[in-house]
């Protein structure tokens, strides 16, 4: 499963913390999907796009967008696997 935070005027630096803030909230949530009170841990890959705002002449390409952001998250997956 995936989501997207869109994140409008926000620098580089501060979507970083945002993502590593979202990712280690996620590692610390548990929650019990059956009633056998046996926890569930979940992890997150993160990964960061940025775009300058948009003239007239030059409109953001969404499905370039998206497809740079899961080269992304592929890399970063594969990294924390062979880690």
């Amino acid at each position: 499963d995936r989501f997207v935070a869109m994140l409008p005027n926000t620098n580089n630096e501060r979507a970083e913390n945002i993502a590593r803030e979202l990712r280690l909230a996620i590692q610390h949530f548990a929650y019990k999907p059956t009633q056998n009170n046996q926890r569930v841990y979940l992890s997150a890959t993160t990964g960061v796009v940025a775009t300058s705002p948009a003239s007239e002449e030059r409109q953001p390409d969404a499905n370039m967008f998206i497809k740079t952001l899961n080269n992304i998250l592929s890399i970063n997956k594969q990294s924390l696997q062979t880690s």
